[in-house]
């Protein structure tokens, strides 16, 4: 109930404690709330309350009331004897001046009252020329007295300068643009385009003189009409104010705020204060002299207090009611000549129980329109959020439909909802999408055809049928009694032809493996194939689709594959860590993954400091190399692969020549990097060509006879291996050293790049792999490289039937298929030896994917799988790997082969009672 009571403060409403008065503020309250509808405005009386001298002013307790309304304050202005100005001003002119002041104040929930009439009307009345100017000179001075006056800011209503009205700031932007850079032309524009202008010129001060708004302010500045007729000043100044308001509540006009205004102004006004009399005659005099009907009245509700000696002028406030409609009756009868005041006798005595009349009203109620600025903003912003949410879900919904047919079902569903994903029938589950990607679990049924075909290379029948094999493989292992489900994660919507390529042998390699746990430990193997973007960018949301797969109910008892070494492929392998998912690694070579702490995760594949161990004693041994150096590409931040063989090479290189052993190579210092594809830095091209310069100027600098052969360490994607081997094919002969890559540049190989370089010798490093099959002779009489790397005889086989491929040393040269065999063989292995009447726990697989790797007995597709005791090395230890000759400068060997030929290969020898590494070359002579 008390929300109901006007909160008013005594001291503040001293004035208002006679009789009628909640009766008077109640009328008050109806008069200044504007209708929302036009044929309901209605006229407005000039309100004056004539009190006793001796009594307190009502204005203060009307004041007190405009501030208290609710939800905002009325816009008011109160001019008192507390009010004064300087002597020399007109009453009028000084009146209008703080009355603008007050009314433009900005109000809470109200678009501010601009006032360009009366900023216009001012302009000219302070408007001063030079002496005697001459006709040719007098337009330019006006037109620069209103650049000077928009510049300056001219206000008015405050008596400090620097916290002055400034009316000139109502002017449209438009119009002070103008006025600012073309001040002559805005002047003779005022008339034509501005309607302000227009109304100063129809005035009838202004009707003598011509409707130009040049000859106005010549009339103004050289005859002095100010000084001339101050009476006609002061009605220009009054028109002026009420023109402002009529426009500020116009109902027309698409930019007119008028319609959202729902309270008129109020001037209160003290009758002893000079000029206030002559303004209300202007007002009534305005209003009469319209010619409008009173029903269209001039939105201002004036009320001044007269207060004198005791008067029986006017009615009593308690019958506010019935005066006021005595007063609109005569109004209707006379016209715009009848008289406009409503006056009213207050009584002295202050009245017992006046407060509790007023606390009851209540506190002044002023509708809200039903389109305020606050409201439209809210509205807008709520529609940007729709149109954005549209946008986004659109999006979405064409990406997935991008994806291919399999991925349709996602637009007639939440594809969020993942504990229905699985229901019966191939459903993928969608995460996050692009134009060309979808990330999260694919379709694997046979015909599904997941994988769009692209005009960069012809290998989608390729992998959409590698994909139907494992589909195959799903339907024939869920008839298993032993089965397994793993997710396959790695980078499904390649669109690079190399990845691809890669891509379709580890597809091919997985099929294979299903295959051969089926037939081998006797294990279905069913694998969810994930999707985790273009190089692995999507990762950390792929795996944690994975986790929500498993913890929907659907077993999922390990993760393969896991792409390549990024940031985001770290960042996976720890959720998936902290989630207790064991992981074995196909093609991840990174320290950061084969050296840590992390005890749900192995690697089937050598680390890259395995491979540049083995590098660096290929070119001791083998070449013989005296000069090294090494090149790397600076990689963007989220892959540290080239960086990491960089330092493991010079770490290898420090541990093989200590101190108290000459090193047969020299290492140069510093390496040299590049940046590819970003302006300002050191490119591949670029790169080869310092190499030529730093191995001529080596060569020049040694003595005669000392034995000169250089060698370069390439580590690098193979991207960006060909404008590099591009520089050093151009180089001098002399200048051409011996190049040996990373494991990167295989697919650059084997897809026959290093054809178009036979001036250069070519060998980079590659995991073991079926490519020594192919090669009888490698490793001379009795064969020991198969024996140290321990390759399945029946792989090579396997792999041309399930393909129906007679190109085996060409397709699967690089060992990809390889190791993605083995990585699903050993964890059905290991499956098959802990498998019971329940899933065995994380902890129990691992345990069994550690004990198969240390079996000797069995062959794999990479050789032995030997891992390490100690927790912190998570890769087999000496893994096999091969140094192989893609291109020998000056012969044929390596170009015409249709794949490349084994030059070197370092691994665990089974036969050797300790276990031993040994290496061996291509002739079949053992090399450290």
């Amino acid at each position: 109930m008390a929300k109901r009571f006007w909160r008013l403060d005594r001291a503040q409403v001293g004035g208002l404690r006679f009789v009628g008065a909640a009766r008077l503020l109640a009328r008050l309250d109806a008069l200044l709330t504007r209708p929302r509808h036009w044929w309901r405005d209605r006229p407005l009386p000039v309100v004056r309350l004539h009190h006793d001298a001796a009594d307190p002013s009502p204005l203060p307790g009307l004041r007190h009331r405009l501030d208290t309304a609710r939800p905002h304050p009325v816009p008011h202005a109160l001019v008192d004897e507390s009010v004064t100005w300087p002597p020399a001003r007109l009453p009028v002119r000084a009146l209008v001046d703080e009355l603008v002041g007050q009314l433009a104040a900005p109000v809470a929930g109200s678009p501010r009252l601009r006032f360009p009439h009366v900023g216009i009307v001012t302009w000219l009345l302070h408007l001063e020329l030079r002496p005697t100017p001459t006709p040719d000179t007098m337009d330019r001075q006006i037109a620069a007295n209103l650049r000077a006056h928009v510049a300056r800011h001219a206000g008015l209503g405050a008596p400090d300068p620097d916290d002055r009205r400034e009316l000139s700031r109502d002017f449209p932007w438009l119009v002070r643009l103008l006025v600012t850079y073309a001040p002559e032309l805005s002047l003779r524009a005022f008339l034509r385009f501005w309607a302000v202008p227009r109304w100063v010129a129809r005035h009838p001060i202004t009707r003598p003189h011509g409707r130009h708004l040049y000859r106005l302010a010549r009339q103004f500045a050289q005859r002095g009409l100010a000084a001339a007729a101050p009476g006609e000043v002061e009605r220009f100044l009054v028109d002026a104010l009420l023109a402002d308001l009529r426009r500020a509540y116009g109902r027309r006009g698409l930019r007119r705020g008028g319609r959202h205004r729902l309270a008129y102004p109020v001037v209160l006004l003290d009758a002893r204060v000079a000029g206030v009399e002559r303004f209300a005659d202007l007002v009534a005099a305005a209003r009469r002299g319209t010619g409008r009907t009173p029903y269209v009245p001039d939105p201002l509700l004036l009320v001044v207090a007269d207060p004198g000696p005791p008067t029986t002028a006017g009615a009593d406030p308690a019958e506010v009611v019935y005066a006021h409609d005595e007063w609109r009756r005569a109004l209707a009868h006379a016209g715009a000549r009848a008289q406009w005041t409503l006056p009213f006798r207050l009584t002295g005595a202050p009245v017992p129980g006046a407060i509790d009349d007023l606390a009851a009203l209540g506190h002044l109620r002023v509708r809200q329109p039903w389109f305020t600025r606050s409201r439209v903003g809210a509205l807008l912003v709520l529609a940007l959020v729709a149109v954005a949410a549209r946008g986004v879900v659109l999006a979405r919904a064409q990406a997935q439909e991008s994806c291919g047919a399999p991925f349709a079902w996602t637009r007639l569903g939440d594809p969020d909802l993942y504990t229905r994903v699985f229901a019966p029938g191939p459903r993928p589950t969608v995460r996050g999408s692009t134009a060309t990607e979808c990330i999260g679990v694919w379709p694997t049924a046979v015909g599904t055809r997941p994988f769009r075909a692209l005009s960069t290379d012809p290998l989608a029948d390729d992998l959409n049928a590698a994909a139907d094999a494992i589909a195959a493989n799903n339907d024939a292992a869920r008839g298993q009694p032993a089965r397994t489900t793993i997710a396959y994660l790695g980078m499904l919507s390649a669109t690079d032809p190399d990845d691809r390529y890669a891509l379709r042998e580890e597809l091919r390699g997985i099929a294979v493996a299903q295959d051969d746990a089926r037939a081998g430990p006797k294990v279905g193997v069913e694998v969810l194939l994930v999707n985790a973007g273009v190089d692995m960018a999507h990762a950390q949301d792929a795996a944690g689709l994975v986790l929500t797969v498993r913890d929907s109910g659907r077993p999922v008892d390990a993760v393969v594959g896991l792409g390549v070494s990024h940031t985001t492929t770290a960042a996976a392998v720890d959720d998936l860590e902290r989630a207790r998912m064991p992981m074995i690694g196909t093609l991840l070579s990174g320290d950061t993954f084969a050296l840590s702490d992390r005890t749900h995760y192995y690697q089937v594949g050598p680390s890259n400091r395995r491979q540049t161990s083995v590098a660096l004693r290929y070119l001791e041994n083998a070449t013989p190399t005296t000069h090294l150096w090494i090149v790397y590409s600076d990689e963007k931040i989220d892959s540290t692969y080239a960086s990491e063989l960089e330092a493991d090479l010079r770490r290898a290189h420090r541990a093989l020549f200590r101190p108290d052993r000459r090193p047969r190579i020299a290492l140069q210092h510093p390496s040299l990097s590049f940046t590819p594809g970003e302006q300002g830095r050191t490119s591949p091209a670029e790169a080869g060509e310092q190499i030529c310069a730093l191995v001529r100027g080596t060569a020049a600098g040694l003595r005669p006879g000392t034995p000169f052969r250089p060698a370069i360490f390439y580590a690098g994607r193979d991207k960006e291996i060909r404008p590099f081997l591009g520089a050093l094919a151009g180089c001098p002969p002399e200048a051409r050293p011996h190049v040996l890559a990373a494991d990167s540049v295989t697919r650059f190989v084997t897809g026959g790049g290093a054809h178009d370089f036979r001036d250069l010798t070519i060998d980079y490093l590659g995991g073991a792999s079926g490519i020594v099959r192919c090669h009888p002779g490698f490793g001379g009489p009795g064969k020991p490289a198969r024996a140290m790397l321990n390759l399945a005889n029946g792989f090579r086989d396997a792999y041309q039937k399930r393909w129906r491929t007679s190109t085996y040393c060409a397709d699967a040269a690089d060992g990809q298929s390889g190791l993605a065999h083995d990585a699903v063989l050993l964890h059905a292995k290991a499956y098959a030896t802990v498998s019971g009447d329940a899933r065995p726990r994380p902890a129990e697989l691992l345990k069994a994917v550690y004990e198969t790797g240390q079996r000797l007995d069995l062959a794999w597709a990479t050789g032995f799988l030997l891992f390490a005791q100690t927790s912190r090395v998570r890769e087999p230890d000496r893994k096999a790997v091969l140094v192989l000759r893609a291109m020998s400068a000056g012969t044929a060997e390596g170009g015409t082969g249709a794949y490349p030929q084994p030059r070197y290969a370092c691994g665990l020898v089974r036969t050797a009672p300790d276990r031993a590494e040994a290496c061996v070359g291509h002739d079949g002579h053992p090399a450290r």
